[in-house]
């Protein structure tokens, strides 16, 4: 099958039915969709009927076939309240807001969507999805340069994060920190933050990274070399890298292994999240 469109109907038409399996390998065998879709989000397809759906229009919108995955993400959000799973309809909503603020760059549908979304997961006390709306909120007010209000956003995500271990989620957090506090001309803070950023992203081999370094050599433009590096040190006393000493590491190639508690992402195991690469 050739039309992303007629695919993801057709896909619809089968999880509606209750045939997640061959949902799944229509899109296996589908040229555009089967090379996007990672062994992890097979994984994730597989052991969730319900959030089928959900897996594929994710993956669909990582692939860049846009109107297709919006038909399957809203199909999502709406069979989620269906069924009563407001795990689901949250995350749903979330991916919509991905969807809209990166693909669209539809800044208010993206808002709508990660408020709808926050408000559920707060209904719920998922402190892990709490969390990641905070932040794309956060990060949607600092494109309107309300900065304040993106920095609140910011540091009531933050705890939250460090308590999960989700250590990709605080590098991130951390490093929008830096960034609301170097477009506010606060440059010592934003170097500091940025320090703790840059050794989180640097351990996980994070693809943030290059933003990251980005911002820190438009940072040494204006601060020079020695008011950078004396600011960075700071950042080593930053409690919040603390984290590092609670996350396990991949006994192969010494990457670290998520934890249990970040939803849909891999369980913490012998391997990192990606096992095949070490013949697994």
């Amino acid at each position: 099958m050739t039309n992303p469109i007629a695919a993801a109907e057709q896909a619809i038409i089968l999880c509606n039915r209750g045939y997640h399996s061959d949902a799944i390998k229509l899109i296996l065998s589908d040229p555009i969709w089967g090379p996007v879709m990672t062994e992890s989000r097979k994984r994730d397809a597989y052991q969730s009927n319900d959030g089928v759906l959900l897996t594929l229009g994710e993956a669909l919108r990582c692939a860049g076939v846009i109107p297709a995955a919006l038909k399957l993400l809203k199909h999502s959000e709406r069979y989620a309240m269906s069924i009563g799973d407001s795990t689901l309809a949250s995350d749903s909503l979330h991916q919509l807001g991905v969807l809209h603020k990166e693909n669209f760059q539809d800044f208010e549908e993206a808002r709508k969507c990660y408020t709808a979304a926050l408000e559920i997961r707060r209904d719920l006390g998922d402190r892990d999805r709490i969390a990641s709306s905070l932040h794309e909120l956060g990060i949607l007010e600092q494109f309107s340069e309300r900065f304040t209000d993106a920095m609140r956003l910011y540091q009531e995500s933050l705890p939250m994060s460090v308590e999960s271990l989700d250590l990709y989620q605080v590098a991130n957090t951390k490093a929008q920190i830096g960034r609301v506090q170097h477009q506010e001309q606060r440059f010592a803070q934003a170097a500091a933050s940025y320090a703790v950023a840059y050794k989180m992203m640097t351990l996980m081999q994070s693809p943030n990274l290059p933003v990251l370094e980005r911002w820190v050599s438009d940072l040494r433009r204006v601060m020079g070399d020695d008011d950078l590096q004396a600011a960075w040190e700071n950042g080593k006393d930053d409690p919040d890298l603390r984290i590092l000493q609670r996350i396990r590491v991949c006994l192969v190639c010494k990457c670290p292994v998520w934890p249990v508690s970040l939803g849909n992402r891999s369980r913490y195991g012998t391997w990192c999240q990606s096992p095949q690469e070490h013949g697994a």
